[in-house]
């Protein structure tokens, strides 16, 4: 079995947007179980987090990529749970800003 090693350049570019958007739908459940988690019961909202959060990343890696996840779609993942983890610090900030 050998690795595709030939992408062309737009079928990376899709993959790496899958792995951001993928990073940003984990960054948004790791909000909403962290959301919950805080009235109690934080082991359980904790355990469903990281069982979704796997489900969800070995379904883009074996849809999107194909079976071959490369270390770009690492990154991407990572930078769109980045990008999504500031955003809703943003909002959260300026949101307790108008109410105070």
């Amino acid at each position: 079995m050998t690795i595709p090693m030939d992408l062309p350049l737009g079928e990376q570019c899709v993959q790496f947007l899958w792995a951001v958007l993928t990073g940003v739908a984990m960054g948004l459940l790791y909000a909403l179980c962290r959301h919950f988690g805080r009235r109690g019961h934080g082991f359980f909202w904790d355990l469903l987090f990281s069982i979704l959060a796997l489900a969800l990343g070995i379904a883009c890696f074996l849809l999107v990529c194909r079976g071959w996840p490369r270390l770009y779609h690492l990154f991407g993942i990572a930078l769109g749970a980045w990008c999504i983890r500031r955003i809703l610090r943003q909002v959260s900030r300026h949101h307790r800003s108008t109410h105070e």
